[in-house]
């Protein structure tokens, strides 16, 4: 049997938007840098990553001047035993680009905890395993048919439902 290997998203995953913003902020310098830690989200991730191979990956908006280094360094402050930060651009597969680290196809033991339904259905379909992360701004999920697990959860339970 295959290792596991996680990838995991960090926008309102790992972190959290403020509750009202507007597009054009997400070209603002510090938006990313102020993104608030899901701290218990967070706590499960990098207990995940002792033991399994974690990778995070997340799209910036392509005209963001600040994005891409401010998710770096938002990584390099929270997380710990990560194996890389993978960056797409916005509207790219992060099907593909997982495919492309690993250089094969995606199997049941890839793994991609996220909270954009679309993302989820395209990770599926591919042949990886998707968790979707429900929390206030993504709605009941009811789109997404796979395994959830609420914001709200503890560490030790988004640990458990991501382990399996």
């Amino acid at each position: 049997m295959a290792k596991k290997i996680y990838f995991v998203d960090l926008d309102n995953t790992l972190n959290k938007f403020p509750a009202v913003f507007n597009e054009e902020d997400l070209y603002e310098e510090h938006f990313f840098l102020r993104a608030a830690a899901r701290d218990n989200v967070v706590d499960a991730v990098n207990r995940l990553a002792k033991e399994h191979p974690v990778y995070i990956l997340s799209a910036y908006p392509m005209n963001s001047k600040y994005a891409v280094a401010e998710k770096l360094e938002w990584a390099r402050r929270k997380l710990e035993n990560i194996q890389d930060v993978l960056l797409v651009p916005e509207g790219e597969s992060k099907v593909e680009a997982a495919k492309v680290l690993l250089n094969r196809e995606l199997c049941k033991e890839d793994i991609l905890f996220d909270d954009y339904t679309s993302n989820l259905m395209e990770w599926d379909n591919a042949g990886g395993k998707g968790i979707k992360l429900i929390h206030q701004y993504n709605g009941s999920g009811i789109r997404w048919l796979g395994e959830r697990v609420l914001a709200a959860s503890s560490a030790d339970a988004i640990y458990r439902a991501l382990i399996g």
